[in-house]
Parts: C-alpha cells; structure tokens; sequence
C-alpha cells in the first residue's frame, strides 16, 4: 500500500490526489478487517497524512534502534539534523559507510544524493530478514525509558500476544500490556501508554538482578491481561457472529430463488435432480455456517521487560 505511494511522490498535484485517495480505501479496508496491527483510530481522514508521518517514524525507530543493538555510532550532520550518517551493519554487498540518510519525504528532496530509506530501501530488508531470523532480538530483561510523567517509576512490562480465530475464515492478532509494579499493584495508566505508543530514548540496563518473585507478578499480570482479553475477544465475536447473521439470511434467500426456480422446470426427471443437488449444496453451505461460528481465542506471553522511568 505505502511503496506505491512513494515511488510517487515526485507526480503532479492532482495525481497524487487521486492516488492517494486510492491508497486510503484500500489501507481502511485492510486495517478494518485487522489484517494489520495498526489502530486506525490514529488516523485522521485524511489520505495525504495516511502516506506520510506515522511509517516514516516507524521505519526511523526501526533503523536507529537496530544500529544501537549492533553498537553502530548514529552521527547527524551538524547543520542538517534531519541527516544521519553511519557504517553499515551490512557491507558486503553495498557501501561502507551510508551517508545523508533520511527518513523524511521532505528532506529526501533536498539533495541529489539523499539517501532515503523507505520500505523498499536495501537496508531496511536485510534489517527486517535479519530480525525474522535472530531470535534473540527483542529479548531485552532490562531497560531504562525516558518519559518525564512517569519519571521514578519501576516495574515489569508483559507483552501478551491474543489470537482470535474460527479456523475457517476468520483471524485476528491483537498485543495486550500490562505494567505491573509489583505483584499487587496494576498501573492501568502505565500500561495503557506502552500499549498505544512508541517508546523512545531507551537505554540498557547491564548485569540486572532480580529481586522480586517473577512468577507471583507474572501470575497477577497475567490476571489483568485475560480482563483485557475478553474485552477484545467479546467484542470481536460480536462483529464476527453479526457479519455470519447476515450471510446466513443471504444464504437463505439464495437457495429460496433457486428453489423456486427449479420447481418450475416441466420435466419432472430434470427439476428432481436439480432440487436434489440445491440440497446438498444447502447442506454443505450451512454446515460451513456454522463452523465458522466456533470463534475461539488463545493467548501466550509474548515478552517481559524490567521498567525504570526516567
């Protein structure tokens, strides 16, 4: 949906336009049937600012954060803070060191020579097969978050992954947060901010102890979590048994025009076979009805962080 868009952001005005508008149908519909983990909430009407700020930023964290694990010096030029340079983790092929790099489509245009890393850019897929591949990535037990309404705060952050599905047609992922300051105590408003934004300025804490017993938090996290489940799992059934209630009633009105229309046929060896086959289609179609009724949820850990706000 977003490569598109960029390849043509150098097209006239009233293309890009009309494109656009294009490219926001089809984002809506993908994200209304959440076939992406993005809340569409977050997003005005507005097809030029669907292309824009919110995959830029997403890329940005992508990148620097990976250059960060692999101890990769980020610089920015001094004059231009929206260009950075740094060694590429992956050299071979490619260059050595990537220069003028940015992630604004604005700033792209500037130079002839800007290197703008986008989703199609070379760096950003090896980055994301690389990530698919090390299972250690994402395996942090301890870091430090600077985000001053929260400064002097601490505890666990479990990431919960719920998966929604009727094994037929359906399916649905959705993460869950919980910020647990210690086994007693569920900082609702914590959670709710991990679990609805970036988290930037983040630092590693080396050689981290554990106090606490992990596992008696874990098990009120894990209380809190199954609340915000049902929730999303209840709500998400509705709009699943709703859409089945209507194919049901055009399924019925389907088979009655062909029922219909088939006991009319004058010869009598002809218009039984016809029904008899309708019937057997009718049989089948609702039996598949009524599979994709079985909406069953599953939820597993997805990861644990220890938290200090700084």
């Amino acid at each position: 949906v977003y490569i598109d868009a960029v390849k043509l952001r150098q097209a006239e005005e009233k293309q890009l336009e009309a494109f656009a508008d294009k490219i926001y149908q089809r984002a809506r519909d993908i994200l209304e049937k959440d076939e992406l983990l993005l809340p569409f909430s977050q997003f005005r009407q507005d097809a030029r600012e669907l292309l824009n700020t919110r995959l830029n930023s997403v890329i940005r964290h992508l990148v620097l954060n990976y250059l960060a694990y692999k101890g990769i010096k980020i610089n920015r030029y001094r004059d231009e803070p929206e260009f950075y340079y740094f060694n590429n983790p992956f050299p071979q092929p490619g260059p050595t060191i990537y220069r003028n790099v940015t992630f604004e489509n604005a700033a792209s245009l500037k130079k002839t020579s800007t290197e703008f890393i986008n989703v199609e850019h070379p760096l950003l897929v090896k980055i994301r097969h690389q990530m698919e591949s090390d299972f250690q990535l994402g395996s942090v037990t301890a870091i430090r978050v600077d985000i001053n309404k929260f400064s002097g705060m601490s505890g666990f952050w479990f990431i919960y992954k719920l998966f929604i599905t009727n094994y037929v047609n359906k399916k649905k992922t959705a993460f869950v947060s919980v910020f647990m300051e210690d086994e007693s105590f569920h900082n609702n408003r914590i959670s709710n901010y991990l679990e609805n934004n970036y988290i930037e300025n983040v630092s590693f804490i080396q050689n981290y102890v554990c106090h606490q017993d992990i596992h008696a938090v874990a098990a009120s996290a894990l209380k809190f979590a199954g609340q915000k489940a049902i929730e999303i799992f209840t709500a998400t059934k509705l709009v699943w048994l709703n859409e089945i209630e209507k194919h049901e009633r055009k399924f019925e009105d389907y088979f009655k025009f062909k029922q219909n229309a088939y006991s009319n046929i004058q010869i009598e060896n002809i218009r039984e076979s016809k029904l008899k086959l309708l019937e057997k289609e009718k049989e089948e179609r609702w039996e598949k009805l009524q599979l994709q009724r079985n909406i069953v949820p599953k939820m597993e850990l997805h990861q644990i962080a220890y938290v200090e706000f700084m």
